[in-house]
C-alpha cells in the first residue's frame, strides 16, 4: 500500500494549474450629460466643430489627432533631405555671393564663402560639413581602393 507523505503533495503543488481567473464584466457605456448631448445634437445638425462646447476628452484626443498631422510633413520632408544628404543626392547649399540694390549680383571669393559659412548657425551647432568638401556616399572611395590608391581624398 502506497503511503502519500505531505512531503510528496508539497513537492507537487507548484505544477498543478491554477484556476482561471473570472473574466471581469464589460463596463456600461457612461451615461451621456445633457452639456455634451447638445454638442452631438448641434454637430450632427450643422456639421461644424464648436470647440468652446466640445467636451474635454474629445478636445484632448483631436488636439493630438491635429498635432499627429501637422507634424507629419514635418517629419517626412526633414527626414527626406536628410537621406538625401547622407546619399550624396542633395548638397547643402552655400552663398556664395551678395545682390545689391539694383539687382546685381557680387560674387564671392572663397575665403569669403568659408567665413560666412563659418559664421553660420549651422556650423557652430554641427561643425564641418564634409559633404561640402565633395565626401558622399557616391564620391567616397571603397574600402579596397582606400588601400590600392595612394592619392585619396581622404587623406590629408
Amino acid at each position: 500500500m502506497n503511503r502519500i507523505s505531505i512531503r510528496s503533495i508539497n513537492k507537487f503543488a507548484g505544477s498543478i494549474p491554477k484556476p482561471k481567473p473570472k473574466p471581469k464584466p464589460m463596463n456600461k457605456p457612461k451615461p451621456i450629460r445633457d452639456e455634451e448631448a447638445e454638442y452631438y445634437r448641434k454637430f450632427r445638425e450643422t456639421g461644424k466643430i464648436n470647440w468652446k462646447h466640445m467636451p474635454q476628452l474629445l478636445k484632448t484626443r483631436a488636439r493630438g489627432v491635429l498635432m499627429i498631422f501637422g507634424a507629419l510633413p514635418l517629419v517626412i520632408v526633414t527626414g527626406y533631405e536628410l537621406w538625401r544628404r547622407l546619399e550624396g543626392k542633395s548638397v547643402k547649399r552655400v552663398q556664395r555671393g551678395e545682390l545689391t540694390d539694383d539687382r546685381q549680383v557680387i560674387p564671392w571669393d572663397e575665403e569669403k564663402i568659408w567665413q560666412t559659412e563659418r559664421n553660420s548657425w549651422y556650423y557652430k551647432l554641427f561643425g564641418r560639413d564634409y559633404f561640402l568638401d565633395g565626401f558622399t556616399s557616391d564620391t567616397m572611395p571603397k574600402p579596397k581602393d582606400v588601400e590600392s590608391s595612394s592619392s585619396s581624398p581622404l587623406k590629408n
